[in-house]
């Protein structure tokens, strides 16, 4: 019989984690070409992936080699086919399978012992040389080798035989290799995560412990409508447990205990589950110290679906009660089974310790866990919204520093929150740019504001955080987007809770800066640039209504009018700003001389002149009353004042009041004979 020849210089690939989207399954990272084995043993390979002999030397000696760490919970493919390649220099790592070509693998079962197995039969194909053997999980690759055969052991008499296995023409070689536990974290060999293959018929549970988190973590699928395998990994969602957090990458709400990532492969059927899992996350009390036990029960799981999607889920009981960990049977023999000792110990320890008097499960009353249709990103996060405190409807001058505009940060209850990220802009992209401000106990965040002339808009936003704008599901309210549910609104919804879409929300400042207009020297009749309010003859007028520091747009005047001020149909003479009958009316103006000059004040009035200021001294003892017609300019009908300016800006107020018929009023100030 002919004898062949297996030569095996292998290529390994890496599974990598696409970040950019979590729900789906991680796409294999390609290594460079190489004629050397590249798995755990080898430089270059996923070290929790093992070829086996006969393919390779036993890597029992290999450092990454975990003897008690294999992951007997999955259903590994494997398939080999034949590469479109003429000789061994035109094999690479992108050389593809022959189009029509020979095809053969299968999906296995589970494992044998520690290892899993599949038996090829090596075909005669003088036209087939070269094959690739693929190992995946899911659609994550986690190694290959390219084998060339020969018809004999002669075509391969120059090549060392210690790299080759000889078989005999029909004979099977056994594909064996290792999986560990950690072979298909995001960062391979780098852990923890747990993986196991799910059948969704039945149902499963997958779980992992987490740094910074009392007992395991993970998802606790339900039995569904329909069946099919998928393999799901639980592990965190950032391997460095400093950027293991949704904030502030993803929401500016305060969160509370790790992030969790849960990934398909392949991914979940399109709609979700058709009786959502459990994701639960037992213990995070050690990252709720200050709250109290009503805020504590408003924290709710959140869901993180890349690149934007974001929400927040029911609450749901997902953990058993205990006080810090409690141990159990079944996760005893879970990490038993996964080789994590231990974990396995501390629920052996917890299963025999004392009991405390009084426990309880976690902080969450109302459950440690959510209610998820799909999977992703999950952290807990606690529903927050943006109420506006001070610093709204503001007027002032430009260029002023105003009330400083501040918001108050609370959670459904109403209840002051912590470790929330208020951000502040001009625009609602401006504010998102911002870097924000965390607020702490008393949930304030608050700042500075500098007015342009005109109007002006601030607002305050946070990612997750509810404002005017954007906010939650009750009607009439603005409240933070925290699903409806019995606990918190006495009835679940029609139709059950549902998970409640996080939106950006904000809360809008507005404030305008006014300019008073400032003549440029002395003025005469008919001028305009004067700031007028009319009010009723018995009424107050504001405080300091006539000096410069008063801020005329806040206390109701109009700016920039111009005189004569009158009736609109004046008998006697013609008008350019109407004075309503039987009022009082309020008129400043502001001017500015060089130096200090002396000059004359004439007001041309019907009727009285109540009170006259000039730079906030009153010039008269006792009103002015006249009768009948004006005549502008002649100081037998006018009221006239001499003063002295100041260099700078000056400032004229008059009172002046009607007595019905008609009305009028028209100034000048020039310089004093």
């Amino acid at each position: 019989m002919d004898r062949r020849t297996l030569r095996l210089p292998v290529l390994l690939i890496v599974a990598a984690c696409v970040g950019e989207e979590t729900t789906r399954p991680r796409e294999a990272q390609i290594s460079p070409p190489s004629l050397l084995i590249s798995d755990g043993t080898h430089s270059g390979g996923n070290p929790d992936f093992f070829f086996l002999p006969p393919m390779v030397p036993n890597p029992v000696g290999s450092p990454d080699y975990e003897a008690s760490a294999f992951n007997a919970a999955l259903t590994p493919t494997v398939s080999v086919c034949a590469l479109d390649a003429a000789s061994a220099a035109a094999v690479n790592a992108g050389t593809p399978c022959k189009a029509g070509g020979y095809t053969n693998g299968a999906t296995l079962p589970g494992p044998t012992g520690e290892h899993y197995q599949y038996n090829w039969t090596v075909p005669n194909s003088a036209a087939d040389v070269f094959y690739r053997v693929r190992v995946k999980v899911g659609s994550s690759e986690l190694g290959f080798a390219d084998i060339q055969t020969a018809a004999n052991g002669s075509g391969l008499r120059n090549v060392n035989t210690g790299e080759f296995v000889p078989l005999v023409d029909g004979r099977t070689v056994p594909v064996k290799f290792r999986i560990e536990r950690y072979a298909l974290c995001e960062v391979p060999g780098t852990g923890p995560c747990a993986t196991e293959t799910v059948n969704l018929a039945g149902g499963g549970t997958v779980d992992v412990n987490i740094p910074g988190v009392v007992g395991n973590s993970g998802v606790e699928i339900p039995p569904q409508g329909t069946g099919g395998n998928t393999t799901i990994t639980v592990e965190p969602c950032d391997p460095n447990p400093a950027n293991n957090t949704l904030n502030p990458s993803v929401t500016d709400l305060p969160v509370f205990g790790p992030c969790m990532r849960i990934t398909a492969d392949p991914p979940l059927p399109e709609g979700g589950l058709d009786v959502a899992a459990t994701i639960f996350i037992c213990d995070i009390s050690p990252f709720t110290g200050g709250m109290t036990a009503e805020q504590r029960e408003r924290i709710t799981l959140h869901r993180f679906d890349a690149p934007n999607t974001f929400a927040a889920l029911p609450h749901a009981d997902g953990c058993e009660e205990q006080v810090g960990f409690s141990g159990s049977v079944k996760g005893f023999f879970a990490n038993l089974a996964r080789g994590e000792f231990r974990s396995a110990g501390r629920h052996l320890v917890a299963m025999v310790a004392p009991k405390p008097l009084y426990a309880r499960a976690v902080m969450l009353d109302v459950g440690a866990g959510g209610l998820t249709e799909d999977f992703s990103d999950f952290q807990f996060a606690l529903p927050s919204r943006l109420e506006i405190v001070e610093g709204d409807d503001q007027i002032a001058p430009p260029g002023t520093a105003p009330v400083a505009p501040k918001v108050i940060v609370k959670d459904l209850g109403g209840d002051a929150v912590a470790g929330a990220r208020v951000r502040f802009g001009a625009s609602l992209a401006n504010c998102l740019a911002d870097a924000g401000q965390v607020t702490l106990s008393d949930g304030l965040a608050s700042r500075a504001w500098t007015l342009v002339e005109g109007p002006n808009t601030l607002y305050a936003c946070g990612r997750g955080l509810a404002g005017d704008d954007n906010n939650g599901p009750r009607d009439d309210v603005v409240d933070p987007f925290q699903p409806i549910q019995a606990h918190f609104d006495g009835s679940d919804p029609p139709g059950g809770p549902v998970p409640e879409p996080v939106e950006v929300g904000s809360v809008e400042f507005n404030a305008t800066a006014f300019v008073e207009p400032v003549n440029d020297g002395l003025f005469g009749f008919g001028d305009d640039g004067w700031s007028a309010k009319e009010i009723g003859a018995a009424d107050t007028a504001p405080a300091g209504w006539y000096s410069l520091g008063f801020n005329p747009v806040a206390n109701g005047f109009t700016l920039n009018n111009g005189s004569p001020f009158g009736s609109p149909s004046g008998y006697c003479l013609a008008t350019t700003t109407p004075w309503t009958l039987n009022t009082d009316l309020l008129v400043r103006k502001l001017f500015s001389t060089a130096s200090v000059t002396a000059v004359k004040i004439n007001v041309s009035i019907d009727n009285d002149v109540m009170e006259v200021w000039f730079n906030g001294t009153k010039l008269n003892e006792s009103p002015f009353l006249h009768g009948g017609c004006p005549d502008p300019g002649n100081e037998a009908h006018d009221q006239v004042f001499l003063v002295n300016t100041v260099a700078g800006v000056n400032i004229l107020a008059i009172r002046a009041r009607d007595q019905g018929v008609a009305s009028f009023l028209n100034v000048r100030v020039i310089v004093a004979p």
